[in-house]
């Protein structure tokens, strides 16, 4: 099933989710993956998007992680296919899209992908839209930009 034209239930890891997740990774295609790819006009990777506790557990997310959906909280790691981490990045914090959160996280001094995260029904003016870098995982070295 499709959560918008470009997004999948199942890329978006909600396939058989809650209908509050469901709506919660609606929103988060909606409101930035897809105006990311829009911007980008090119396909849109989803590394990760809603997981389990125990998936969580198992990558080191933080236990508060919004990758878990919950009350009205998502989050995706993605890439754009032939683009720039960093171009990405920059073009996504310098936006309007309503986000709380971004991370270009690495691994090993190398970029992996962006860390987004937004809250269901925010609007652009009640958000935190704060940006990091930082190693993945529950990585407690995040640097601010």
């Amino acid at each position: 099933m499709m959560l918008t034209e470009h997004f999948s239930e199942r890329e978006l890891g909600v396939e058989g989710a809650t209908e509050r997740e469901v709506k919660n990774a609606r929103w988060l295609c909606e409101q930035v993956l897809e105006p990311v790819r829009a911007k980008f006009g090119r396909a849109l990777v989803v590394h990760c998007g809603r997981r389990s506790e125990e998936h969580n557990r198992a990558v080191g997310g933080k236990s508060a992680s919004w990758h878990l959906y919950e009350e009205m909280k998502a989050a995706a790691d993605f890439h754009v296919e032939g683009v720039a981490l960093h171009d990405v990045f920059a073009w996504l914090h310098a936006s309007e899209l309503p986000y709380d959160r971004i991370i270009l996280e690495s691994s090993g001094g190398e970029a992996r992908c962006v860390h987004v995260q937004a809250e269901r029904g925010a609007l652009a003016g009640r958000v935190k839209r704060l940006a990091f870098v930082g190693g993945t995982g529950a990585c407690a070295s995040y640097v601010k930009v």
